[in-house]
């Protein structure tokens, strides 16, 4: 080997040596490659700590590096310049964001591991492990679990908001009982916003307006908070708890677009559990019920 690089090679383990004395220890590997007939040597680490790497960015006997295959390949480089050093900061520079993010990822696995860990110490189960029809504390609140897919479960809050509301949509007198511009969604949804355990969980989902006349007017609207549609409630009656209080539905009577158009109404539950249908103007009269799609993979608190 020229005698200048092995000057070098003794530089940079000495280096190496005492930054993994500081910052923990390094798998390294020396092999040597062919260069007109001289031998280079060149460093092969495997794993280091962010110290390690950080100080060899500082190491002026450094040329070159290149990560392959999750592996750093460093080269000593005898004829070192400015030019080079700006390269290898660059690179280094590329190399560490990488790097924080990989740590960034792993500790956050770690996190969740912990704290899925800590919840099954303190009783708790995944919504996925709740059957159709069982109830669950979240946020301080009781949901009852209505149906799911594989990544989410649709769930209907055992007791109405406590304030009654009107239905009606400000916006546009032709589509005053259209939810997804009404008055009960911004309720529905600011009460989800209000809780971060809820909010977190909370996901986007479609809502079939279909009214109960068949006229799909409205569409299906993507919203985090909803009412039930009379379709939801009559497909899980069987599960859903009654209410000392009436409470809305998302289902409007009929649509502008109706043969028989009018507007004026929408659906709601009344305390027997028998549905009704109502002026969307009165605001005295029915509550908000939040039903929402929750992700299946939360933990929460069985309940009775």
């Amino acid at each position: 080997m020229n005698e200048q690089y092995r000057h070098l090679e003794k530089d940079i383990l000495a280096n190496i040596a005492d930054l993994s004395l500081k910052h923990g220890p390094v798998e390294l590997q020396i092999t040597t490659e062919d260069a007109d007939g001289d031998f280079i040597p060149e460093f092969t680490i495997r794993t280091a700590p962010d110290g390690v790497l950080r100080g060899l960015m500082e190491d002026d006997n450094i040329a070159s590096m290149d990560m392959e295959f999750g592996e750093l390949h460093i080269i000593p480089a005898p004829d070192f310049t400015g030019e080079a050093s700006g390269y290898r900061a660059s690179l280094f520079a590329d190399l560490l964001g990488g790097l924080a993010n990989v740590a960034a990822a792993v500790n956050e696995a770690a996190r969740n591991v912990s704290q899925a860990k800590q919840a099954r110490e303190d009783g708790k189960v995944t919504l996925a492990e709740i059957e159709r029809g069982g109830c669950f504390i979240l946020g301080g609140y009781k949901f009852v679990k209505l149906n799911s897919d594989a990544a989410a479960a649709l769930v209907l809050k055992v007791d109405p908001l406590p304030d009654t509301c009107a239905f009606k949509a400000e916006q546009s007198e032709m589509a005053r009982n259209n939810y997804f511009f009404s008055d009960l969604r911004k309720q529905i949804e600011d009460w989800i916003d209000s809780d971060e355990d809820i909010r977190a969980a909370a996901l986007e989902r479609e809502l079939d307006l279909t009214s109960m006349d068949g006229m799909k007017t409205y569409g299906d609207a993507p919203v985090r908070g909803r009412s039930l549609t009379i379709d939801e409630y009559r497909q899980n009656r069987e599960f859903i708890p009654l209410t000392d209080r009436p409470y809305w539905l998302a289902t409007p009577w009929c649509t502008a677009g109706s043969p028989d158009p009018d507007t004026s109404f929408a659906y709601y539950v009344n305390t027997s559990g028998a549905l009704d249908y109502n002026l969307v103007c009165f605001a005295n009269i029915c509550c908000p019920r939040p039903a929402l799609y929750l992700q299946s993979e939360i933990f929460v608190s069985p309940a009775e």
